[in-house]
């Protein structure tokens, strides 16, 4: 039983044996076959039905790897954890690896690779291993693996030298990587690429002669992709030794490829077309260099600063030196550039680039000795030269014992300081330089004519004693200026007119009269010694003073006419004057002085008892004046003419008239007077007590009382005792507000005011003379208010007093005043109405210069405002080029803007220059460089247009302008960092530009000549062309 139950025992493992190795080996064969779905089925059923077989599980995984099933990963890990020892165990790590691998999971891939056994017998997985290390940039192991192949036979030897180079060449071990990559040169899948690499090789080892021959005889082979490439290194080799030709040629055939320049790349272009002498070119070149390194950008300004000079742009020049100076990364190009943009501020002497500052600065940071002693030359020449009156001015004020050539200096900047502050009216200003020139007295006609001046201040602050004072010291001065010597007189004349002094006044006109070609004056001086012999009662010389002056017929010929007029029936010569006055009557409709013309006119036929033609032209002048006083007066002569006539009835409706409107006139008790008469004489004497009583607020005490007291205190007016006389204008005032001579006690009152210095006192007097609306004394009252207003700038008070005063002026010169400040007034409101006063203005006879030029720069402003550019043009181009005055600055500033707008950027940009050169007004300076910004930004130059409005925002102190231009210049630096963000080369050998951090060797290389000669001025004035 045993030995039967043993032999069947063995018969069924027999069998089982069996059974297992024959499916194992029908499975192998389909795996075998590549069947691996079947073989895998079988090797699956093997391990159902028999349990664990090692061979079996690790060809099911083997299969699932090869189908590139999901789970072949995890099938190898179980293997591996249930068998780590085994026949199969090595097989599974080298399969796993590969899955891995397969998979780019690189480092599992590492782990299980290097841990096969006898690795280095399979150079698949060595190779594998070395390329897996490569791709996760653990580059030394990559290396090591790589080596291990590139000296084998094998397939994988190229490839392995490949990146063991390319490995070597990374870590800058650019020796192994050239002699390696010069090994595949003949290889059939390297030996295409590897030059490329060799050539950048020879690049980084500054080989560049060497890459040059190497590269130049590939160049018909190179593949299109490469060509860019290529040409690159190629025009960068030759820039480094210095063959400019060819490094322009092959960067033309680099941009030829449509790739878009790094500013490394225009920086060395922009060098090539410096040193070949194409510096419009190279100017190109530089101008494009941004967001570099700041030792390039200090290299490139300073280069773009050399060719700007060679092509003799002197400003531009002076911009890039001055920013090149900014950077110290190379401390001797940064001293060559601030002494050479020193050099440019002197000769230049731009705005807002302080020259006394920027050769101030050289002497503080610089001790070149050469440099220095031509700095300091230099500094002394623009203290005399400097049109920044000012800074210099500040500068020379600081030294406490100043040398006799720098109080020379001090004495001509400060009188041109004090022609600055008068030719813009600031009068105190003008007398504060003027008195600084002449505390050193170095140079004869500059203390004349800042005598000359200082004495026209105070004549324009009517300090008239002080005016003469000084204008007399000034024949003290031995001089050469005839023309000065003359106006002299002219004005020492104004000065006793003014006061009143008409002996002297005359004295001075006649010397100038004698000695003068100036026609304007001439005129003038005619009618002055006119009206003074006039004063002095010296009526037949006045009268041919007048003539004199109506035969020189420049303006008020009107005036001299009727002043004429005057002497002549003072002279008892009626029947000249009666010609005079038809022919004035007929010529001068629209004078000042017509109404006046009109009422003499009458009163002269009246004395010739010609009631017709006397009432024609007492009518005529009631017709057309609305001048109260003229309006009463005419009605008394009237009354008067009717009275002697014996018309009595006219007589008392003209004298009623007066009684009626005008109780508070002067005439009104001659009325009263001539009704009393006509009464009397008509025996009804109850009628004009009737009348009396009648009359509002009006007694004849009452009267009597305030015509005393206003008398008394006239009489005091009249003796100068002014304390007294106002006490007594105050009574008066306050006892009689109504009174018949308040207006008279209000206006003497308030002379009084402004001659003890009360002007607040006086204004209220003048205003309360106003407020009343009587005519007495209305237009001085006005006068003065408008007056006050004006000085003190509040130009919507002065133009209402103003206007009011222009509608019955009596005299041409105040209607004159009146037109040109309410023009004045008007344009500071930038009201329309600046523009109807100036065409007024351009209708008066006597319109000095500065007038002239203020009135047209209103009108063509107003054209400008309105869209009538053409119009607007054509008027401002008439305005003068006065630079002393700022109307010239702001005129010039609009014709730039219109050129700017009809895009001729060239023109508008030489324009600003110009008004650089001849203004010295900061404000419109300053808005012309912010529009030459926007020039530059037009013409693509936006180096220029940020350095312009850098200049603006370091050194103009107005918060206006500089809030503009720090804007704009914003805006540029946002769009050049935008641009840096959108310009992404694409460099083919390595992810980096080579070319970005060039290296060279630098001499500092004199673009220019540092021995240059700028031109001095030999002296601050030319006394030609100082304004009278």
């Amino acid at each position: 039983m045993l030995k039967n139950h043993l032999l069947f025992c063995f018969v069924i493992f027999t069998h089982s044996v069996f059974s297992q190795t024959y499916f194992i080996e029908q499975a192998n064969k389909l795996y075998d076959n590549k069947k691996y779905s079947s073989a895998q089925a079988l090797y699956g059923q093997i391990i159902i039905d028999i349990g664990d077989c090692e061979e079996a599980e690790y060809y099911y995984a083997k299969c699932s790897k090869e189908l590139f099933q999901l789970n072949s990963e995890n099938l190898y890990l179980d293997f591996l954890n249930k068998y780590p020892i085994g026949p199969f165990s090595n097989k599974a790590k080298e399969d796993l690896g590969l899955i891995y691998f397969r998979e780019k999971s690189y480092l599992e891939a590492i782990e299980f690779i290097k841990n096969v056994d006898d690795l280095f017998s399979h150079n698949y997985l060595v190779f594998k291993l070395a390329y897996a290390n490569f791709c996760i940039d653990s580059l030394e192991e990559a290396s090591y693996y790589f080596s291990k192949l590139m000296n084998v036979k094998s397939k994988y030897a190229s490839s392995s030298r490949y990146y063991f180079s390319y490995i070597a060449y990374k870590n800058h071990l650019y020796e192994t990587a050239l002699t390696n990559f010069t090994l595949l040169i003949e290889d059939d899948k390297f030996g295409k690429i590897v030059p490329y690499y060799i050539a950048q090789i020879y690049y980084i080892q500054k080989k560049y002669k060497l890459l040059i021959s190497y590269l130049e005889p590939m160049i018909s082979d190179i593949i299109p992709s490469r060509e860019s490439e290529i040409f690159k290194l190629l025009a960068e080799s030759h820039f480094q030794i210095g063959d400019f030709k060819n490094s322009i040629k092959y960067f033309n055939l680099y941009i030829d490829r449509d790739i878009k320049l790094s500013s490394s790349v225009r920086f060395m272009l922009g060098k090539a077309y410096f040193e070949v002498g194409n510096y419009e070119e190279a100017v190109f070149n530089f101008e494009k260099v941004i967001n570099v390194s700041d030792s390039l950008l200090q290299l490139s300004t300073y280069y773009l600063a050399g060719a700007y000079l060679k092509k003799g742009n002197y400003n531009y020049a002076l911009q890039a030196f001055k920013k090149a100076s900014q950077y110290d990364e190379i401390s001797s190009i940064q001293e060559d550039a601030f002494f050479n943009y020193a050099k440019l501020a002197y000769e230049l002497d731009l705005p807002f680039d302080n020259t006394l500052i920027v050769l101030n600065s050289y002497l503080d940071l610089y001790n070149n000795v050469k440099n220095r002693k031509e700095i300091e030359s230099l500094m002394l020449e623009t203290l005399r030269g400097t049109k920044r009156y000012k800074e210099a001015y500040k500068s020379l004020n600081k030294i406490p014992n100043p040398n006799d050539n720098q109080k020379n200096i001090i004495q001509q900047l400060s009188f041109f300081l004090g022609v600055q502050s008068y030719n813009n009216h600031n009068y105190r200003q003008a007398i504060k330089y003027f008195n600084k020139s002449l505390i050193f007295p170095e140079d004869n006609n500059i203390q004349f004519l800042s005598s000359f001046w200082l004495s026209d201040c105070y004549f324009q602050l009517t300090n008239y004693k002080k005016a003469v004072s000084i204008y007399k010291s000034c024949k003290k001065i031995n001089t050469n200026l005839n023309y000065y010597n003359n106006l002299y007189n002219y004005n020492l004349a104004y000065c006793y007119f003014m006061q009143e002094d008409y002996e002297e006044s005359n004295k001075y006109f006649r010397i100038y009269v004698s000695n003068s070609k100036d026609s304007m004056r001439l005129n003038d001086s005619y009618l002055r010694i006119a009206d003074g012999l006039y004063m002095k009662n010296k009526y037949i010389l006045a009268g041919e003073y007048y003539q004199k002056a109506i035969l020189y017929g420049l303006f008020d010929v009107d005036y001299a006419t009727y002043q004429r007029s005057i002497v002549l029936g003072i002279l008892g010569k009626n029947s000249e004057k009666l010609e005079l006055l038809n022919k004035f009557v007929d010529e001068f409709s629209n004078s000042i002085y017509y109404d006046n013309s009109l009422f003499d006119l009458a009163n002269l036929y009246s004395s010739k008892n010609n009631l017709q033609k006397a009432m024609k032209y007492f009518d005529l002048l009631l017709e057309k004046t609305k001048d109260v006083n003229l309006i009463t007066e005419t009605k008394m002569s009237i009354a008067m003419l009717h009275l002697k006539n014996n018309n009595l009835d006219d007589a008392i409706s003209s004298f009623m008239f007066i009684v009626d409107n005008h109780y508070t006139m002067p005439c009104f008790k001659e009325a009263l007077a001539g009704l009393k008469t006509i009464y009397i004489s008509l025996g009804d004497v109850d009628t004009y007590v009737d009348l009396i009583a009648n009359l509002p607020d009006y007694s004849i005490t009452k009267a009597e009382q305030d015509s005393l007291t206003y008398t008394a205190g006239f009489i005091k007016f009249s003796d100068q005792e002014y304390e007294i006389a106002k006490s007594t204008f105050d009574n008066y005032i306050n006892s009689f507000p109504d009174g018949i001579f308040i207006n008279d006690a209000l206006y003497y009152n308030a002379l009084i005011c402004e001659k003890i210095g009360d002007t607040l006192s006086a204004f209220n007097l003048y205003n309360s003379i106003v407020q009343s609306g009587k005519i007495t004394y209305r237009e001085p009252s006005l006068t003065y208010i408008a007056r006050k207003y004006y000085k003190n700038k509040d130009y919507t008070k002065s133009n209402q007093y103003y206007s009011l005063l222009e509608e019955i002026s009596s005299s041409n010169s105040l209607k004159r005043e009146s037109i040109v400040r309410l023009m004045y007034g008007y344009s500071f409101l930038k009201n329309d109405l600046s523009f109807t006063y100036a065409n007024k203005v351009l209708l008066l006879d006597k319109v000095d210069d500065w007038l002239l030029n203020k009135t047209n720069l209103i009108i063509g402003k107003y054209h400008y405002n309105n869209g009538n550019y053409v119009k607007a043009r054509k008027v401002l181009q008439l305005i003068d080029n006065y630079s002393e005055y700022d109307e010239g600055a702001e005129a010039k500033y609009y014709l730039i803007y219109l050129t700017y707008l009809d895009d001729s950027l060239d023109l508008a940009e030489n324009m600003i220059f110009d008004l650089v050169d001849m203004c010295s007004n900061d404000y419109f300076i300053a808005k012309s460089f912010i529009l030459l910004s926007d020039i530059y930004q037009q013409k693509n130059n936006y180096f220029q247009a940020k350095a312009t409005l850098e200049s603006i925002i370091d050194n103009y102190d107005g918060e206006e302008l500089v809030n503009i231009a720090r804007k704009k210049w914003e805006k540029i630096i946002e769009s050049e960092m935008v641009e840096k963000q959108n310009s992404v080369e694409k460099f083919l050998i390595l992810d980096n530009d080579l070319s970005d951090d060039i290296e060279f060797e630098l001499d500092v290389i004199q673009i220019i000549d540092t021995n240059y000669q700028v031109i001095y001025s030999d002296s601050l004035i030319d006394f030609k062309t100082i304004d009278d």
